[in-house]
């Protein structure tokens, strides 16, 4: 009927041209031309049937081949295709119950969401949200929120929606998430509407938070910062909040309180001063490294008028780490990052990975930044994933092959495993697709929290909205 069926059926361009010639058939001619289509591609026979007369019969066929190829994971492409045909016949049940049965999601599932999702479609977008809402598992609408790039339009439904994944979100303490979905989606205009109005309870609710405070009082600063309701929730109030979250294992609570206090001109603070004067007089193996933190962080600043506590944090320095001006002078000559408040952390990123001109390992200083920052690794693989980077090919080896990125320096070799080298076919050994001397196009799709190490991919599905080196604008 239409020639090389096999090769349109999975181009986008020969779509349209088939659904409208499988609507100029009739009876048996239509069946077996949409039954030869699913056999290529499930999704386009489904748009198909659901374009023209109901046919149950058919209908009931395609929606049991969806479920078979939706469950085979390990083709993501080919899974993708199956969720999509179940959403076509409105078939939610059957992906909520696909979806359920999964015990440990993982980076498998992740690509196939991106498949799902790489149409940018909204209302696509909305619906698959939904579905993982009867979930309640975070994994699957973490994977959904990194997989869609599209424009969010808030509406009646999507709010609804939307109101159930913060729900699911807060009710897990997952308010990392939380701050993602609000900033990737531009949603803090929107707050007052997704929080019926309540932003100033969702504030105070966070602030009381009795898991992972942390990141529920980052969230709760950003808020407050956008709607300009210090008036209310003093600095005063984040600060003694943050400086809770403050022990022996963990700095941040002091940075994030030092920065505010400096954000906000807060001269002194007695209970940032005590957290001071505890970490430069009590024994810990890590002070050294907390000192130079808070002092990048701008602790001399908010010291300026407390001439007692920054001779003794001097003195400090001094002792421990050598002539107190030639330390710093040093520390700044080391650290590579950006120390300005007007540099944001895209812009650090940038600078690390595309006009890095120092001799450093950029591994080690994507470290350092998520700690400046205070946002999390899995954050921060976020971000990184929008550059399109290249390398060199060093070593063929038997589960992938070790590569030198060109821009930037690491500690080791980047490790490129022969699942990440292209979804376009299946790889059994790297040296059927690369030879050593070849040129790649990664992308770092994440960091291992132990070793440091970045893990780096090659695949389409990690490709955000823009796929190449983002502008200045």
């Amino acid at each position: 009927m239409i020639p090389d069926l096999e090769h349109k059926a999975n181009n986008e361009k020969y779509f349209k041209s088939i659904r409208y010639f499988s609507h100029s058939l009739k009876g048996e001619k239509r069946r077996n031309f949409i039954s030869q289509v699913a056999e290529y591609n499930v999704y386009l026979a489904a748009q198909c049937i659901m374009s023209a007369e109901k046919d149950e019969e058919l209908e009931n066929r395609l929606i049991e081949k969806a479920q078979s190829i939706a469950q085979n994971f390990l083709q993501p492409e080919n899974s993708a295709k199956g969720f999509l045909a179940l959403a076509e016949f409105e078939n939610f049940n059957e992906i909520v119950s696909l979806l359920k049965d999964v015990k440990k999601p993982s980076k498998i599932h992740s690509q196939v969401f991106s498949k799902i999702l790489e149409g940018k479609n909204s209302d696509l977008f909305i619906t698959f949200l939904d579905i993982l809402t009867k979930l309640n598992n975070t994994t699957f609408i973490h994977f959904a929120i990194n997989s869609y790039n599209g424009v969010l339009n808030i509406d009646v439904n999507s709010q609804k929606t939307l109101n159930k994944v913060f729900k699911i979100l807060f009710d897990n303490a997952n308010y990392g998430m939380s701050r993602i979905v609000i900033e990737k989606f531009g949603l803090y205009d929107s707050l007052t509407i997704l929080f019926e109005n309540n932003v100033e309870k969702v504030i105070t609710l966070l602030l009381k938070s009795s898991k992972k405070l942390l990141s529920a009082v980052r969230l709760a600063y950003e808020i407050c910062n956008h709607y300009k309701l210090f008036s209310k929730f003093k600095p005063e109030m984040f600060i003694h909040t943050y400086l809770i979250t403050t022990n022996v294992k963990s700095n941040k609570g002091l940075l994030n309180a030092v920065d505010l206090a400096v954000k906000h001109n807060i001269e002194q603070s007695n209970e940032i001063n005590k957290k001071i004067e505890q970490l430069i007089f009590v024994s810990d193996k890590k002070r050294k490294k907390k000192i130079n933190q808070l002092i990048k962080k701008g602790l001399f600043s908010y010291l300026s008028n407390n001439s007692e506590l920054s001779k003794k944090v001097k003195e400090y320095v001094e002792s421990s780490l050598g002539d107190f001006d030639n330390n710093i002078v040093k520390n700044e000559e080391v650290i590579y990052l950006d120390e300005t408040k007007d540099v944001s952390v895209e812009d650090n990123i940038k600078n690390l990975l595309i006009d890095n001109k120092r001799d450093i390992f950029v591994d080690k200083e994507l470290v350092n930044l998520s700690e400046k920052w205070n946002i999390s690794l899995m954050e921060l693989s976020h971000l990184l994933r929008v550059y399109e980077l290249q390398a060199n090919v060093k070593k063929i080896l038997d589960y992938g092959c070790d590569v030198k990125p060109f821009s930037f320096k690491t500690e080791k070799l980047l490790f490129l495993h022969k699942k990440q080298i292209t979804d376009k076919q299946e790889v059994n050994h790297p040296s059927e697709v690369l030879k050593e001397g070849d040129l790649i196009t990664f992308r770092i799709i994440g960091i291992n929290p132990k070793t440091h190490r970045l893990n780096i991919s090659c695949l389409d599905s990690f490709k955000p909205e823009n796929s190449a080196v983002p502008t200045d604008e």
